[in-house]
């Protein structure tokens, strides 16, 4: 499947939203934007949200938490059919945000996740929903550092097999090696 295939599986959001009580809704956005739409999202945030983004030393994650507010703010708001700029947060312990006391019955949940300028959004009335978000790359370090062990340890068992027959020991091997082989294929 090609990127411009995905795409097309993820629809323009509607002026009007209509989430129902047996649906999840998730929405995906790029949080590199424009510096018009910078300022609109920065117009809707709260002082303390204003105040968060401050602390970000990086530009660029500056940049993008002021986008995930702004962007997750508006989809709040028209879920609730209220200016984004009114949305309350609540905060537990862990600093996860969840709504403040609105006057539904059923209270709207939402969680996000983000990761390289790419912000996935999840909804639903009254179930918890959960998102998770992570860009997949070749990490060559990890598969540098992981071929350094299972070549040492071929080194280990050759040394010991020439330890062992100096020793008057028998080893195996083919047997060794085998072993060695099967303990790569789960990783790999």
């Amino acid at each position: 499947m090609t990127l411009a295939d995905q795409r097309s599986f993820w629809l323009v959001p509607p002026a009007k939203m209509n989430l129902e009580a047996n649906q999840v809704h998730l929405w995906r956005a790029g949080l590199s934007r424009d510096p018009a739409a910078q300022q609109a999202a920065w117009a809707v945030l709260s002082d303390d949200e204003r105040a968060r983004a401050y602390r970000y030393r990086n530009d660029e994650d500056r940049e993008h938490f002021i986008a995930r507010r702004g962007i997750l703010r508006a989809l709040l708001g028209s879920y609730l059919k209220i200016p984004a700029a009114e949305v309350k947060f609540v905060y537990n312990p862990y600093g996860k945000p969840s709504l403040a006391a609105v006057s539904t019955i059923d209270p709207l949940q939402f969680n996000l996740s983000h990761s390289n300028g790419m912000a996935l959004f999840g909804f639903a009335w009254s179930t918890r929903v959960g998102v998770d978000l992570e860009r997949i790359q070749p990490d060559r370090g990890f598969w540098n550092w992981l071929r350094n062990i299972f070549q040492s340890m071929k080194g280990n068992i050759s040394h010991n097999w020439r330890r062992g027959r100096r020793l008057g020991l028998s080893f195996d091997a083919g047997r060794a090696r085998r072993r060695c082989s099967r303990l790569k294929e789960p990783v790999c």
